[in-house]
């Protein structure tokens, strides 16, 4: 026998490499398999939502294809759980043109994974795959030595926790697959109930979670470890997790009223790893600034409610550690005037997904050479 033979591992030896998640009933199952097995991949079949949360867990895969269809839990909740599980794991999510469709398509696209509507023959799930795995070599940080598994999201925002004896202001520290961090200045004994209010930092989701302190830390932080709660909102919050895992990076906050536009910049950031929040009315960026740190804002100068120019002066009041980059395409001489004068640029319309990327990357690549950056040490892009 040849060295090369007796080292060569068996299907059966090689680690599970890939995840096939559908329903007993549902189409695709055998397409994805085989294409996955042809591509020296170990593929595992689940076919109901508990078997694919267990495979879920598996540290050694490196793609998933996910039925939507799943139920107990969701198949939604399950690409979520991966996502959290590795930020830079390439995921497939099939679904079908229903009434959901359209949210769906918003949630896996916060989460990074690529749609595929079913029912789907070879060629089509190829091609998918192949974007997939295109889509994770776009984000910053992604040769093999550089990849981390991550089961946690990095938060700081206020919160209210109720306990028997009241409720009182808390800061969520910490968010993690099974619970939270908060710091409060009421502390509940060890086993104590508590339900914890807060907003999704992200998109202003509420959130009522019920849970049970597990312990105070040697922060003074309480760990909570969460209850069982409705699927619905249990999907919500891990997709909160996920997205807090993939989205500890730069926050870009884009004020545009044109629709077509905000898509145009949300597909071009997102597309290589930045958090992107949008706002059509500068009332809702400023919501958005003190909802949550933002590193860079991308500002229309008119607005529906108000000056862009105005609004940046405002903001960089608050927050001057906040890069800027003004947008617009017929521009007033005093505009231009008054941007030059406080000494930012302008990516005149129409511009390109390319030549937006170029300026946020070199923005903030200059914030990160000045030292300084104030929110961390983050990635390049998102």
């Amino acid at each position: 026998m040849s060295t090369a033979s007796a080292h060569r591992q068996s299907p059966e030896d090689r680690p599970i490499s890939a995840l096939v998640a559908f329903p007993k009933e549902e189409e695709g199952r055998a397409v994805a398999t085989y294409l996955l097995q042809r591509r020296q991949y170990r593929a595992a079949v689940a076919r109901t939502g508990a078997e694919a949360a267990e495979l879920a867990a598996l540290d050694s895969l490196k793609v998933a294809v996910v039925s939507l269809a799943l139920r107990d839990p969701l198949g939604l909740e399950i690409v979520a759980r991966l996502r959290a599980a590795d930020a830079r794991l390439p995921v497939v999510a099939v679904h079908r043109h229903t009434a959901r469709a359209e949210d769906e398509t918003t949630k896996l696209e916060a989460l990074n994974a690529e749609p595929l509507d079913a029912p789907f023959l070879m060629p089509e799930f190829r091609d998918c795959l192949n974007r997939a795995a295109a889509r994770m070599t776009q984000l910053p940080g992604n040769h093999p030595a550089e990849r981390r598994r991550h089961a946690r999201g990095a938060a700081v925002f206020p919160g209210v926790v109720e306990t028997p004896d009241g409720s009182s202001a808390c800061e969520v520290v910490d968010l993690s697959l099974g619970g939270m961090r908060i710091r409060s200045e009421r502390r509940s004994a060890d086993g104590a109930p508590v339900t914890v209010r807060f907003h999704s930092p992200l998109d202003g989701h509420p959130f009522r979670l019920a849970g049970q302190v597990l312990r105070t830390n040697a922060n003074g932080e309480q760990v909570v470890l969460l209850l069982p709660g409705p699927v619905a909102e249990r999907a919500q919050y891990l997709a909160l997790v996920a997205q807090c895992v993939f989205n500890n990076r730069h926050r870009v906050l884009v004020t545009e009223d044109n629709e077509a536009i905000q898509d145009l910049a949300a597909r071009a950031l997102t597309g290589i790893g930045y958090c992107v929040v949008q706002a059509r009315k500068v009332a809702e960026a400023d919501e958005a600034l003190q909802r949550g740190p933002v590193d860079l804002l991308l500002a229309n100068i008119g607005l529906p409610d108000g000056n862009g120019i105005d609004f940046v002066r405002s903001a960089q009041e608050a927050h001057p550690e906040l890069c800027i980059e003004f947008s617009s395409g017929t521009v007033l001489e005093s505009d231009e005037t008054a941007i030059e004068g406080m000494g930012f640029s302008l990516l005149r319309k129409p511009w390109t997904a390319a030549a937006l990327r170029g300026r946020v990357d070199g923005l903030l690549r200059e914030r990160r050479e000045a030292g300084t950056e104030g929110l961390g040490d983050k990635g390049t892009g998102g």
